[in-house]
């Protein structure tokens, strides 16, 4: 008991620097385009860079600069889901300090704070950037073009086999809705509901976790399938600033 004692006093004295990380710009995205976001996550390149040799990675347009997400935060029901992301700049518009590869002995020496690439080099297209700002993108409530309520029933009718619908033993849900999205809820209500806003996203049917304390329309508020979607609107809003820099 006293090497114990005498190794935890040893501890407490020694002291621990933390490097403070930057603070992020937060943005909300619709689901659709987040979802597309997070499919651009980079971290397992960014684990093949050498020192003269940065990592060659994906990147996403917003507001006119190019983004790489480094994490994706999958929240479920009543979480949330975020992409951590670095603003890019080219190389030789970055005023400071840089670095092609991320040396992990300085988070553990506190030098750096876990998850900061700032002046992480990197390559786009085979032109060098580096990471200058931190920004955290979020998941909204999609924009797209909301699915009829059949094709919602008919993609459920075929996941209950597999997935969370098995798991939670999900069947005959009831349907609401949400900013004209159908949506189908299991559960009398919070904290215990569960509910999955349907949409369509390049082909395909996707899920968006509704938080069981949404407050759910009826199904008179389905828009029709004429509502303009807001995709290009949000294409146009990323710009091509950036390219003319490359």
């Amino acid at each position: 008991m006293d090497n114990i004692d005498a190794c935890a006093e040893h501890l407490d004295s020694v002291p621990v620097t933390y490097a403070k990380r930057p603070t992020p710009r937060v943005v909300l995205l619709p689901a659709q385009i987040w979802e597309d976001f997070a499919d651009s996550y980079a971290g397992q390149h960014m684990c093949e860079a050498k020192e003269g040799n940065p990592a060659s990675v994906p990147a996403k347009v917003y507001g006119g600069f190019l983004h790489v997400v480094t994490a994706n935060n999958y929240g479920g029901f009543d979480g949330e889901y975020r992409s951590e992301a670095w603003q890019l700049l080219p190389r030789d518009l970055f005023d400071g300090p840089t670095h092609d590869f991320t040396d992990y002995n300085l988070f553990d020496e506190g030098v750096r704070a876990r998850g900061d690439h700032t002046g992480l080099v990197l390559k786009v297209g085979g032109s060098e950037v580096v990471c200058a700002k931190p920004v955290h993108f979020l998941r909204g409530v999609p924009t797209t073009v909301p699915i009829g309520l059949e094709a919602a029933q008919q993609y459920v009718a075929e996941s209950n086999s597999w997935g969370w619908r098995a798991h939670v033993g999900a069947s005959n849900p009831s349907w609401w809705s949400l900013e004209g999205h159908p949506v189908e809820v299991y559960g009398d209500g919070a904290p215990d509901r569960r509910a999955a806003l349907l949409y369509l996203h390049n082909g395909k049917i996707h899920e968006y976790g509704v938080h069981p304390d949404v407050e759910l329309a009826g199904l008179e508020s389905l828009r029709g399938a004429a509502q303009r979607s807001l995709d290009l609107e949000c294409a146009e809003d990323t710009g091509l600033l950036q390219a003319a820099l490359f």
